[in-house]
């Protein structure tokens, strides 16, 4: 996807000159704020100019959503490691949508891809729904911090599970945080769990 970034002293002016130099008015405007400008530096923002794909992308979720009963909110769309962030709020139905540790979400993620690449569409995104992939992603990197803080100051392994493929490497990177413990992956069953034990 091609955006347009630019800076200036405020976002206003930011967003501004960005709408300016591609030629659409402000309903058209999808963006996103990369600096706010209240720390001394200048105010960026970043201006998607394909649109057509973030539309697209709006009316399936709301096609869906209709579907069920529900309807889109909001929709946030942020630029995010290669891939594109979308952060979406349903009306009275953001639990379900999640489901029991985000599997429905993932379900729901596979399905909206799969329309997009049979409509033509290569957007690369990660849905979230009402900032559940954020939040639990730092639950996630916290716990794994303090279970390998606590095998390194009783230097007895424990273990981490009930983690999808997805945590488990979020678990992973955060244990390197921690010197002295080393992460190590084991299978039970159909499960994969995580054991954090203390460095040789």
């Amino acid at each position: 996807m091609r955006y347009l970034d630019k800076e200036a002293p405020t976002v206003e002016e930011a967003l501004k000159a960005a709408i300016e130099e591609a030629g659409i008015t402000m309903e058209e405007a999808w963006f996103e704020v990369l600096n706010d400008g209240l720390s001394g530096k200048p105010a960026k923002v970043r201006l998607y100019l394909d649109i057509e794909e973030l539309k697209r992308l709006e009316e399936i979720l709301q096609e869906i959503l209709t579907r069920m009963g529900s309807e889109l909110l909001e929709m946030e769309v942020r630029s995010k490691g290669g891939q594109y962030y979308v952060n979406i709020t349903t009306r009275g139905m953001d639990a379900a949508l999640i489901g029991s540790r985000g599997r429905t979400l993932e379900a729901l993620q596979y399905l909206v891809r799969l329309i997009l690449r049979k409509k033509g569409v290569d957007l690369p995104i990660t849905l979230d729904i009402a900032g559940y992939l954020e939040r639990r992603r730092k639950f996630i990197a916290n716990k794994a911090i303090a279970v390998a803080r606590r095998v390194l100051e009783t230097g007895q392994e424990m273990r981490i599970d009930q983690l999808g493929p997805r945590e488990l490497r979020i678990a992973e990177r955060a244990i390197r945080k921690v010197k002295g413990v080393r992460a190590q992956r084991v299978h039970r069953g159909d499960e994969e769990i995580l054991l954090v034990v203390p460095e040789s």
